[in-house]
């Protein structure tokens, strides 16, 4: 019989023991495969996002056929509750298992988004085997980006703040003429222009959809509904993001875009702990990182983790519990496999222990 753990939570001693199933190490894949999946996942992620501002602009249509970096056409069926698209991976073959959320592992297996979630992902595995200072690290950076982008949409503030940033980018086109990304703003409202002698006006109707003139000469309101002015060359009325966000503080937070969680340490037979239990004492630690794509989006939240304290002091077989976004679930798990610790003991004798741990990302930290 293997090792035996004691299962604690939070420094808490639970009286179980749990087996510890050993894991096997595998070759590294070629780099080239790894920024592959990367790329697969981000194209699944742009989906998402693609998606989402259609169904904003009142347009619930499919992203146009693309492949995957292997080459397959990705499947994109319209749903009784909404969509599904999913890439085969690097063997090329569709599999059975889509309604299955669960990280896996390889290249082969089918990445999977449903109605704007992440069904089925290797985003752990392929973290895994990212390089610093490669094109693996460069496609890891620009998949945070983009799944920041979509975490950000699951709030309907935020969702509004990115459509006024590109509707702010586009008047200025519109006033000369060139009419980019087209004549209407990002909530699908035509765009309305004046143009005399003297001066060119172009206002966008916010959030809202609706003009509301009476409100032009007063100052605006921290509000993605408010009209928007950008006349003779500059802008004379818009609004303060942060302001926005600061008032939208209050609703509280999303649920921004988790993904799947991977199965608990379970053990085929538990029993009780006799003796004198102590916890283990973290000797050294290592704070995770807020991710940039994460702090840009002012996605926070909490992410749980699993992991085995051996009896060396050491972490091991660190597995995701809980999620928020990728780049800080994968921050918190790079940042706990260097943490130390005296290990905990039963009767004065180190034993290994299986414990849950819970940190917090504040989106305004």
């Amino acid at each position: 019989m293997g090792p035996m753990l004691i299962r604690m939570r939070t420094f808490v001693p639970l009286v179980l023991f749990v087996l510890c199933v050993p894991s096997f190490a595998q070759d590294a894949p070629p780099q080239d495969e790894i920024v592959r999946g990367l790329k697969n996942l981000e194209t699944l992620a742009g989906a998402i996002q693609a998606v989402g501002t259609l169904q904003l602009r009142g347009m619930p249509m499919p992203p146009p056929p693309t492949c995957d970096p292997w080459g397959t056409p990705y499947r994109f069926e319209v749903t009784g509750s909404g969509y599904r698209m999913v890439g085969a991976g690097s063997d090329r073959q569709f599999e059975a298992s889509w309604g299955v959320s669960q990280q896996f592992t390889g290249l082969e297996g089918d990445a999977v988004i449903q109605d704007g979630r992440i069904v089925r992902t290797n985003r752990i595995w392929l973290h895994r085997y990212v390089t610093a200072g490669s094109a693996s690290e460069e496609a890891e950076r620009s998949l945070d980006g983009v799944e920041a982008e979509v975490a950000a949409m699951r709030h309907r503030v935020l969702l509004d703040l990115g459509a006024t940033k590109w509707t702010l980018r586009a008047m200025p086109h519109v006033a000369a003429g060139r009419r980019t990304p087209g004549p209407v703003d990002l909530w699908g409202t035509p765009y309305r222009i004046n143009v005399d002698a003297h001066k060119v006006r172009v206002v966008s109707a916010g959030s809202d959809r609706k003009f509301d003139p009476a409100s032009w000469s007063q100052p605006p309101r921290p509000d993605p509904a408010e009209d928007l002015i950008y006349e003779n060359g500059r802008f004379t009325r818009t609004i303060d993001p942060e302001a926005v966000f600061r008032s939208a503080e209050k609703d509280g937070w999303p649920d921004w875009l988790p993904q799947p969680v991977e199965e608990r340490n379970t053990a085929a037979g538990e029993r009780g702990v006799d003796g004198e239990v102590k916890a283990p004492v973290v000797v050294a630690r290592v704070e995770p990182k807020y991710s940039e794509a994460a702090r840009k989006g002012r996605i926070g939240g909490v992410v749980m983790v699993e992991m085995i304290f051996t009896k060396d002091g050491k972490v091991e077989d660190v597995r995701l519990l809980r999620s928020v976004l990728s780049s800080l679930d994968l921050a918190v798990m790079d940042a706990v496999r260097q943490w130390k610790f005296q290990p905990a003991t039963i009767d004065g004798q180190p034993v290994s222990v299986v414990f849950n741990l819970t940190l917090r990302f504040s989106p305004t930290q």
